[in-house]
């Protein structure tokens, strides 16, 4: 790893303190007062320099379609990058890594951009709020119970779509105003002080502690034991839950073990049943289903290929998974449509972590882990860059509907280190990719796949 440690601006500050201790003649104070001025005209003059040069305008701008299409990719990327049982929110991911992008320049920029999949534009952040806006617009739908005179008597949230952003700052480290005002308007991101130089353990529990919050408990030590260090100086993190009950719940009495097919053979799994109107579409190579969630305008979607006699299960989802893009995704989501299924889908649950700093690394993003990071709109000093990008996520399904959790930190170091027709049958039983769509925006909040159930 590589850093560059700023000892010199520590010995300069301490030497200024000291400066300070001594009580200046009348001509000494206006000669200092005229070196402040020209220093106040010297930093001014930075400021604009970041501002205009550090990402020169396209004169472009996209729609929150091209934000979620590159969100899109990212997460069928990371899918591809992992192997077996895999859960990840690769929204999660750009969003945080969305807020580092933001204080990025130069070159540093423009690999994280196309690493991201994301577009040349000059709206990237105001896109990506407009999409996080609308996946939080959902109904607050409630469930009530009520006593024999009418009365409410218990009121429990049915639907649960929460995301946190995040900034933990070092408490002398200074950011420039034009980047906070960023992480406020576009990410609703409080920026929380922090002590990393003297108490960076204590400072990697509280951010762990928070994020565990933030997923209910879900997603627990985000950031590992000796992921930093007196060095660091800002950790952004990205949180998100779900939770929701189907729009038709199973019943848990038609529950039974079933075979699910595996590259080892069958094994018998928890089985659900449920007959039913659910989004359906199929061609030669594939079936998708989409189960709604109650008072919500998101879906969980199963996404199977269909295999031919003898074949290997796990190949044919890798091939399947080989084929999809954006684009495929989204021409796939708009062909679901209403149709009587009688469904058969086992009960689940997967936890998982991705390597970002790998995959991104390998789509190109390298000057932003190392010594030609720059990172100069975030402070105006080009001493940053990017140690490590933690994500975890889970996800559980059963009968009664789906919860899921991730979450992804970023660190950043100082560089010195219908109709009833009889239903067709739809078994769920060999490997399948989903996730949980928006379907407005056709955003994938989740994305994993199941292949056994060791």
């Amino acid at each position: 790893m590589t850093r560059h440690i700023a000892i010199l601006c520590i010995i300069a500050m301490v030497a200024l303190s000291a400066c300070s201790k001594t009580t200046p003649s009348a001509e000494t104070a206006t000669q200092e007062n005229g070196v402040a001025q020209a220093n106040a005209t010297d930093a001014q003059a930075k400021e604009k320099a970041v501002t205009e040069n550090c990402k020169p305008t396209t004169g472009k701008t996209i729609q929150g379609a091209e934000w979620t299409d590159a969100t899109n990719t990212l997460a069928l990327a990371v899918l591809k990058s992992q192997t077996g049982n895999a859960v990840a929110s690769a929204y999660s991911a750009e969003r945080a890594l969305g807020m580092v992008l933001d204080g990025a320049c130069g070159k540093t920029a423009e690999e994280m951009q196309n690493a991201l999949a994301l577009p040349a534009a000059d709206n990237l952040s105001a896109a990506g709020h407009d999409v996080e806006k609308a996946l939080l617009d959902i109904a607050d739908r409630m469930d009530e119970q009520y006593d024999e005179a009418g009365n409410v008597v218990k009121t429990t949230p049915n639907v649960m779509v929460e995301i946190d952003n995040r900034v933990w700052l070092e408490k002398s480290y200074k950011i420039r105003d034009d980047y906070a005002n960023a992480l406020k308007n576009y990410y609703s991101a409080p920026i929380e002080s922090v002590d990393f130089i003297v108490n960076h353990e204590e400072a990697r529990k509280t951010i762990n502690a928070h994020v565990a919050k933030a997923t209910h408990d879900k997603i627990q030590d985000i950031l590992p034991a000796n992921s930093l260090d007196h060095t660091a100086r800002l950790v952004l993190t990205n949180a998100v839950y779900f939770k929701a009950p189907w729009a038709d719940p199973f019943n848990a009495s038609m529950t039974d073990k079933a075979d699910f097919i595996t590259a080892d053979g069958p094994v018998k799994v928890d089985m659900m049943h449920k007959t039913e109107s659910f989004g359906y579409y199929a061609d030669d190579n594939v079936e998708v289903v989409g189960l709604g969630f109650y008072g919500t305008s998101y879906d969980f979607i199963v996404i199977m290929p269909k295999l031919a006699d003898g074949q290997n299960p796990v190949q044919a989802l890798t091939d399947l998974e080989a084929s999809l893009d954006a684009a495929k995704w989204r021409e796939l989501m708009g062909k679901i449509s209403g149709e009587r299924l009688k469904l058969s889908m086992p009960k689940f649950r997967i936890d998982a972590t991705a390597e970002l700093k790998k995959l991104l690394a390998a789509r190109g993003m390298q000057a932003a882990f190392g010594r030609d990071a720059d990172f100069s709109a975030i402070s105006g000093s080009d001493d940053l860059f990017i140690s490590d990008i933690y994500h975890k996520a889970f996800i559980e399904i059963d009968e009664k509907g789906a919860e899921a959790a991730a979450a992804t930190a970023v660190a950043m170091l100082m560089k010195a280190a219908l109709a009833p027709e009889p239903p067709k049958t739809v078994n769920v039983d060999h490997p399948f990719m989903f996730a949980i769509v928006e379907r407005n925006t056709s955003t994938a909040l989740f994305m994993g796949r199941k292949i056994d159930f060791k």
